[in-house]
């Protein structure tokens, strides 16, 4: 597996970068607490955006083919792992960390 560079790297973290400044905008128009906004944004960025963007890492498409494919990417396997782990026994109702 070949480490990505950082012309590959940069989507990701403008991507990032917009759902953050999404979270502050949120915390000015809402009544949303800020632990909250932030915690949406990072949900999005890990469940959504990360695992299909990684997946698409091997494949040749540009930066912002990968981040939106795989999107769509991780909108069918998150599901998919997360179920699959509750046949497992490994319950998703509990927090899982990763050390």
């Amino acid at each position: 597996m070949k480490l990505p560079t950082k012309d590959e790297l940069m989507p990701i973290a403008w991507t990032a970068g917009i759902l953050a400044a999404l979270a502050i905008i949120g915390i000015i128009m809402t009544d949303t607490s800020a632990t909250g906004m932030f915690s949406l944004a990072f949900a999005i960025f890990a469940y959504l955006i990360l695992p299909g963007y990684a997946i698409m890492l091997n494949f040749h498409f540009d930066a912002l083919e990968r981040i939106i494919i795989g999107m769509i990417v991780s909108s069918a396997i998150v599901p998919a792992i997360l179920y699959s782990a509750n046949l497992f026994g490994m319950p998703v109702s509990r927090p899982i960390v990763l050390a």
